[in-house]
């Protein structure tokens, strides 16, 4: 009985943060979306620079990417771009617009999903309230009732619309970063990646239980 009543009360709680979110998932997803595509063109930047180091500028042919060839071979291939330096350094422009131009987008549908989601709250539990008797809200202090729709709906609300966000954006650069350094040299991307469990693991052990911090705190 005791599980199925948790069962239903987490239900309940799904039902409820899905009823919120109506009209914001799709500022949401877009972020995610956006956040996604930003990441991917802060890679491509250094990419652009490391072509034009080593192929375009040094001797390392090997390095430029055989599409990049083809798409330059018909005007002259490398012998052109050498003596035509601006189009790398207008790629790299181009890459770096087109990353603010992704964050702006970004941060717009963050901004409108989570205004979304606050007034769909605050509606709810304006409404909600109002069909509270007059005894409930004599038991209750005004303060109280107040916070529960001030300073926690902003709590979730920066949940959702930042560290829940930003959770996809920080996962999908490790990715791109893995997928790049892999390219490079997989013995020192296996040696990077080793450190990323312990990492992890100091960073879900709370702040108080962490013997250097708890150490210098106690100085």
């Amino acid at each position: 009985m005791k599980n199925k009543g948790k069962n239903t009360k987490q239900l309940q709680k799904k039902d409820m943060m899905l009823l919120f979110l109506r009209g914001a998932k799709r500022y949401f997803a877009g972020a995610i979306l956006f956040a996604c595509l930003s990441s991917l063109a802060d890679m491509i930047r250094p990419k652009i620079i490391e072509y034009t180091v080593d192929g375009i500028l040094g001797s390392s042919t090997d390095a430029i990417p055989a599409f990049i060839l083809n798409l330059f071979a018909d005007v002259g291939g490398l012998t052109w771009l050498r003596s035509h330096l601006w189009v790398p350094a207008l790629a790299v422009i181009l890459s770096t617009l087109l990353a603010v131009a992704l964050r702006y987008i970004y941060e717009m549908c963050v901004v409108k999903g989570g205004e979304t989601f606050v007034c769909q709250m605050r509606d709810h539990l304006f409404s909600h309230l109002e069909r509270l008797s007059a005894d409930w809200h004599s038991a209750h202090q005004t303060g109280d009732i107040l916070q529960r729709c001030t300073t926690d709906v902003e709590e979730v609300k920066t949940f959702l619309s930042e560290h829940f966000v930003k959770l996809f954006s920080m996962l999908m650069t490790i990715l791109m970063a893995l997928i790049f350094m892999f390219r490079i040299q997989w013995q020192l991307a296996l040696i990077a990646l080793a450190s990323v469990p312990v990492i992890v693991g100091i960073s879900l052990v709370p702040p108080g239980h962490r013997p250097g911090i708890s150490g210098m705190r106690r100085k």
